[in-house]
């Protein structure tokens, strides 16, 4: 027997009756359109939804929990008693429908609900308590990173990150030795997100993890803890044979920022190309006066796309010490060089004009796939800037329009003229 057709506690109207049907529907859209009704309804459709919900028919109870979330604060006393059913599938939902909602007032039957013989129910309360983001909790969920599932260890990682509290810090550093890569990359972002520089020394130690995504995530974290104690180890990174820790090494000396300077200029003399094409790069975006001379210097590098990149960074940094450097590099035989020699010339506002080398988007440098697209939407703008015009001299021609919009129209006319001219010439040399 479905659970509609069950005799309910109290009258229930034909029209919540048939959104819980709905709730079943094959059709996706109308069991949309049932979850968002029941938003509309409210309050009042609460007791029938919970009593749906205890019913036979399994097939509408992920309905209905998204129909309660629709809900909200209403629905959360009503949630908090379903619990303790005696059917697992019944506590999954409605732990989900709480992780969902967010009220504090579920925090204590979330935190009794982590030690549910239900693997689900608990990885759906650590979730829940993480959404929750209530600092009480901290110690619970310390705990549950000791549970037997996987899923609730790495659940629980998260939801400490999440809340921050930095009692969490040393539970979380033990993690790192979890024999499961996904819990450790876990931990790790946790303690990037709390931030506590106590943490530095053991994250330093998962550049060696043996899971690549533990070690992307552990040089993503130094960087965002900013801490000179990562700079020699992410140097030792950038020189790892998977290219996507070197790019992340990179990012993270960048992101260290002032006391990494040092150390990348060294790299610039260093015997691998794309370290040193990094450093070039990382040194551009931290910028400042002491970088100028080594990225001037970088301009002779043996490899093009070191010049490349020490080019782009001189652009950005904008120090007029590299104008002279920068015009005698663009007698270069490599022409993609020269393409970001010429834009970094006219970040300095010189017209370069002469240079004849076709359009090239290297994918790498997001600098001149950013000045293409501000050219093409300059384009547009300039585009129908004269189809307005166009408009407006046909309206004088036919009397549409006073005598006196023809000067306004010359106006107009020139300074869109003059515009066009020097955009057009900037076009040339993108």
């Amino acid at each position: 027997m479905g659970i509609t057709d069950k005799p309910l506690k109290k009258e229930i109207s034909k029209e919540i009756k048939q959104l819980i049907r709905d709730l079943g529907d094959e059709d996706e859209s109308v069991r949309f359109n049932a979850v968002q009704s029941f938003g509309e309804v409210g309050k009042q459709a609460v007791e029938p939804l919970i009593e749906a919900l205890l019913g036979d028919d399994w097939v509408v109870r992920e309905g209905i929990a998204k129909a309660l979330v629709k809900i909200g604060e209403y629905s959360v006393e009503s949630l908090i008693k379903v619990l303790s059913h005696e059917d697992a599938d019944v506590r999954r939902r409605a732990v989900w429908a709480l992780s969902e909602i967010g009220d504090v007032r579920a925090v204590e039957p979330l935190i009794k609900a982590l030690t549910d013989e239900d693997m689900d129910v608990r990885r759906y309360a650590v979730a829940a308590l993480g959404n929750i983001q209530d600092p009480s909790v901290t110690d619970s969920l310390v705990l549950a990173l000791n549970d037997e599932d996987v899923d609730v260890r790495r659940h629980a990682a998260w939801a400490l990150g999440k809340i921050g509290d930095k009692k969490a810090v040393k539970p979380l550093i033990q993690v790192l030795g979890d024999v499961d890569g996904g819990v450790r990359r876990y931990a790790v972002s946790a303690l990037g997100r709390i931030g506590d520089r106590g943490a530095v020394e053991p994250l330093i130690s998962c550049l060696d993890d043996a899971d690549t995504a533990v070690r992307l995530v552990t040089e993503s974290v130094l960087g965002r803890i900013g801490d000179p104690r990562a700079i020699k180890p992410l140097i030792r990174s950038l020189r790892d044979k998977d290219r996507r820790i070197g790019m992340r090494a990179a990012t993270a000396l960048g992101r260290i920022g002032e006391p990494a300077i040092e150390h990348l200029i060294q790299l610039l003399g260093d015997e691998n190309s794309v370290v040193r094409s990094r450093a070039a790069w990382e040194l551009g975006r931290i910028g400042g006066s002491q970088v100028v001379e080594p990225l001037i210097r970088a301009l002779k590098d043996e490899d093009w796309f070191v010049r490349l990149r020490a080019a782009e960074s001189l652009g950005e940094i904008g120090d007029y010490r590299a104008i002279d450097p920068l015009k005698e590099a663009l007698n270069d035989d490599n022409t993609t060089f020269q393409e970001s020699v010429a834009w970094a010339l006219r970040e300095f506002g010189i017209p370069v004009y002469s240079y004849k080398a076709p359009l090239r988007l290297d994918f790498r440098s997001p600098i001149r796939i950013k000045s293409f697209w501000d050219y093409c939407f300059g384009s547009l703008f300039l585009v129908l800037g004269w189809m307005f015009l166009f408009t407006l001299w046909i309206m004088v021609s036919v009397n549409a329009v006073p005598e006196y919009f023809n000067l306004l129209i010359l106006i107009t006319a020139i300074i869109f003229f003059i515009a066009t001219y020097f955009f057009v010439r900037k076009g040339e040399r993108l």
